[in-house]
C-alpha cells in the first residue's frame, strides 16, 4: 500500500502548483514539500500586468510587505542564464548599491537568501521556480521570510530581528527588461 500512497503523492505534488496568487481573497498560497499549504495573507496591493511575447504570463505585485514578479514563461522558451541571478543582477542596479550574501537555504523548489547592501541595510529574496515559472519576491518586513523557513526546518534560527530591512520603493522587473537585456528567448533563437 506505501507503494501506491508514494505514486499519488508523486503526481499529486507534479499536478499542484508550488505558488497561487488569488486577487480575490488577496491570498499567496505556498505548497509544501509534505503537501500542506501556507497562506498569506495581503492587504492594498497593486499588481501590474507584464507583456512579452516570450512570457504566457507575468506580474509585478507591491504592497508595503513584498514586492514579487511572477515569470509563465511559454513552452518553447528558456532562460540564457540563471534567473535569480539575473533578477539579484538587476535589483543592484535599480536600488544602485551591491549586494553581499549573508545566507541561502534550498528546500525543494523554493531557495531562500538574505542580502546585506552596500549601505548596512538587509534584503530577503524568496525564489520560486516550476517547469518554465519563475517567482522573485522580495520580504520588505521579514515575517514571511522567517515564518516559512520555520515551517521547512524548524531549526533554522532568524539573525535579522535588529538588522534595519532595505526599503524597496522601486520596481524591478526581468520581464519589462527583456526586450533590452535578453534574460530569456524562444530556445531555438
Amino acid at each position: 500500500m506505501n507503494f501506491f500512497k508514494k505514486i499519488i503523492n508523486s503526481l499529486n505534488q507534479m499536478s499542484s502548483p508550488i505558488y497561487t496568487f488569488n486577487a480575490h481573497s488577496s491570498e499567496l498560497s505556498f505548497l509544501l514539500p509534505n503537501d500542506e499549504k501556507i497562506d498569506f495573507t495581503l492587504d492594498k496591493f497593486d499588481v501590474k500586468t507584464r507583456h512579452d511575447p516570450y512570457a504566457i504570463d507575468a506580474y509585478t505585485f507591491n504592497n508595503p510587505d513584498i514586492y514579487f514578479e511572477y515569470i509563465h514563461l511559454d513552452s518553447v522558451c528558456s532562460w540564457n542564464g540563471l534567473a535569480r541571478g539575473y533578477f539579484v543582477s538587476l535589483l543592484q542596479k535599480t536600488i544602485k548599491e551591491e549586494l553581499e550574501l549573508q545566507e541561502r537555504f534550498e528546500f525543494g523548489h523554493y531557495e531562500f537568501s538574505t542580502y546585506k547592501t552596500s549601505k548596512n541595510s538587509y534584503i530577503h529574496l524568496i525564489c520560486i521556480w516550476e517547469v518554465n515559472k519563475e517567482v522573485f519576491i522580495i520580504d520588505k518586513k521579514g515575517v514571511l521570510y522567517k515564518n516559512f523557513i520555520n515551517l521547512l526546518d524548524s531549526d533554522y534560527k532568524y539573525e535579522f530581528t535588529d538588522k534595519k530591512m532595505y526599503e524597496l520603493d522601486a520596481e524591478i522587473s526581468l520581464v519589462k527588461q527583456n526586450s533590452l537585456n535578453q534574460y530569456f528567448n524562444a530556445s531555438g533563437d
